[in-house]
């Protein structure tokens, strides 16, 4: 009877050491899973990341697109400018160049204006002689 109650009691033991592992294993199961939902929702949080930072990325192409529509229509705005000035140049180096003409055509008509003065002075004292 000593036997069977040394084996009782060996079974029994064997018992509580194999519920304390079952425990453990219970309790180890439980952590894996709340580990596994805390690792979906990294992911899924990650995941969120990425999409966000997608639509941001498309949304930086899609600025710097119309930004660089912008700088060409500027350039073209600019370069429309230039020429606008390059041909106002143009017409005020004309206009200048046509009122030099005009001023020496004026000095030329003052120099005949004045010499025509002193012929008619002349004229006016040859008649004054033929006058009785």
């Amino acid at each position: 009877m000593e036997k069977i109650s040394g084996l009782i009691t060996e079974i029994q033991h064997d018992s509580e050491k194999a519920l304390v592992n079952m425990d453990q294993g219970k309790q180890s199961a439980l952590e894996g899973a709340n580990m596994t939902k805390e690792t979906e929702t990294s992911f899924r949080n990650i995941f969120k990341f990425i999409d966000h930072l997608t639509s941001d990325i498309e949304e930086i192409a899609y600025a710097s697109e119309k930004l660089f529509t912008s700088s060409r229509s500027i350039s073209s705005s600019v370069d429309s400018v230039v020429a606008i000035s390059e041909q106002t140049t143009a017409g005020v180096q004309e206009v200048a160049s046509t009122s030099e003409e005009q001023k020496q055509a004026v000095l030329e008509l003052q120099t005949i204006s004045e010499n025509l003065k002193g012929l008619t002075e002349e004229l006016r004292q040859s008649i004054e002689h033929f006058k009785l």
